[in-house]
C-alpha cells in the first residue's frame, strides 16, 4: 500500500481501529499506526515479541513499555528487582498514556498495585535519623552491602549512606550531620562525590 493512499485514507484507518477489539498488522505498518494512535482518545494496546519490546518504544515514543516478569501466566517464581521496579513506573506512567507496548506474557503477569509504588523524597537540611532512613530503605526492597556495586543496594559508612536507587543512572551519597542532611551527590565510578544536587526521590522495589 502507498503512503499516498494511506494519507488519504487516514480517517478510514482511524474509524477502522476504533470499531475493532483487536487488529494484526506487520511491522512494515508500525510507523502508520503510531500516527493513527495519537489521533485516537482511546487506550491501545500492542502486544509483540519481547526482543521488539524496545524496537516499538522508538516508534511509539508517547508509549510505554510493560515489561513481562518471564514467567508463565500464573506461574510463582523470582523477579529481578529491575523488572519489577520498570513494572512499578509503568503502572505510574499509564495515567499519562494511551499506548501500552507489551507481550502476551506479560499481559498475564503479576501487577504490583498502583498502592505498592512507595516513594522517598529527601532534600537538603531534611530531619532523618540513620536508623529510620536504613529501615526505609530495606523495606523499599533495598539490599543492604558493606560497599554497593549494583543498582539495588545501599550502604552505611558511619553518617554517609550510599544508595543505587533504579530511578538513577548512577549512585548517590547522602552525608548526615547527626539527624540533618548536610549534603547529597551523584558519585562517580570510583564511588567519589562529583556531583551536589538539592534533593532526590528513591523508589521502592518491592
Amino acid at each position: 500500500m502507498r503512503l499516498k493512499n494511506i494519507v488519504e485514507n487516514a480517517n478510514f484507518y482511524i474509524n477502522f481501529i476504533k470499531n475493532e477489539r483487536h487488529i494484526k498488522i506487520n511491522s512494515t505498518l508500525t510507523g502508520v499506526l503510531s500516527a493513527i494512535i495519537n489521533e485516537l482518545d482511546t487506550r491501545t494496546i500492542i502486544i509483540t515479541e519481547s526482543d521488539n519490546l524496545e524496537k516499538l518504544a522508538k516508534i511509539f515514543k508517547e508509549g510505554i513499555v510493560f515489561n513481562e516478569f518471564g514467567l508463565f501466566p500464573y506461574e510463582v517464581g523470582y523477579s529481578s528487582k529491575e523488572t519489577i521496579f520498570k513494572k512499578k513506573k509503568a503502572i505510574k506512567d499509564l495515567k499519562n498514556s494511551k499506548t501500552i507496548i507489551t507481550t502476551l506474557k506479560g499481559i498475564f503477569d503479576f501487577t504490583p498495585s498502583e498502592d505498592s509504588i512507595k516513594e522517598l523524597k529527601i532534600s537538603l537540611n531534611d530531619t532523618i535519623s540513620l536508623t529510620n532512613l536504613t529501615n526505609i530503605l530495606t523495606n523499599f526492597g533495598y539490599e543492604r552491602v558493606p560497599e554497593i556495586e549494583h543498582q539495588g543496594e545501599f550502604s552505611v559508612k558511619g553518617a554517609i549512606i550510599d544508595i543505587f536507587p533504579f530511578n538513577y543512572e548512577k549512585p548517590i551519597r547522602i552525608q548526615l550531620d547527626f539527624d540533618r542532611v548536610e549534603k547529597i551527590a551523584f558519585l562517580s565510578e570510583l564511588l567519589l562525590a562529583e556531583e551536589k544536587i538539592e534533593e532526590i526521590k528513591i523508589s521502592s522495589i518491592k
